[in-house]
C-alpha cells in the first residue's frame, strides 16, 4: 500500500483507482462532513441509488442519485439547507460523469 499525502489524494487520476476525496463545502451534510474525506470506489455508470462522485465542468462534486422511470437520474444533495436544488439528468449523461461511487466516511470527530 503506497502511503499519499493530502494533495495526491485530490488528483482525479487517483479517483479511478479509488481513493479519499475532501469533502468541500455542506451540501452532503449529516452523510458527508464538511472537511471530512469521502472513500470513494471507482465505477463508470450509476447502477443504483446511491451516493456518487461526478465529473462537473472539470471538478468532481457528490451527490446522491436516485435512478428514476424513463431512463433519467435525479442528483440532490442531503442537506435540507439545499433541498429543491436537485436536478434531472438523462441517465446516459450523468453515466458519462461518473469517476466513483461513495461506500464511506471518514468524517471529522
Amino acid at each position: 500500500m503506497t502511503d499519499l499525502s493530502p494533495a495526491e489524494t485530490t488528483r482525479l487520476a487517483d479517483l479511478r483507482e479509488g481513493r479519499l476525496l475532501p469533502v468541500k463545502g455542506d451540501g452532503m451534510e449529516p452523510t458527508l462532513s464538511e472537511h471530512g474525506f469521502a472513500v470513494v470506489a471507482p465505477c463508470e455508470r450509476i447502477a443504483s441509488d446511491g451516493v456518487y462522485v461526478l465529473l462537473y465542468q472539470g471538478d468532481p462534486i457528490i451527490r446522491r442519485c436516485q435512478l428514476l422511470a424513463g431512463k433519467r437520474v435525479r442528483l440532490l444533495l442531503d442537506s435540507p439547507l439545499y433541498a429543491g436544488t436537485d436536478n434531472i439528468l438523462p441517465k446516459a449523461d450523468a453515466d458519462d460523469m461518473v469517476i466513483g461511487r461513495v461506500v464511506g466516511a471518514c468524517n471529522p470527530i
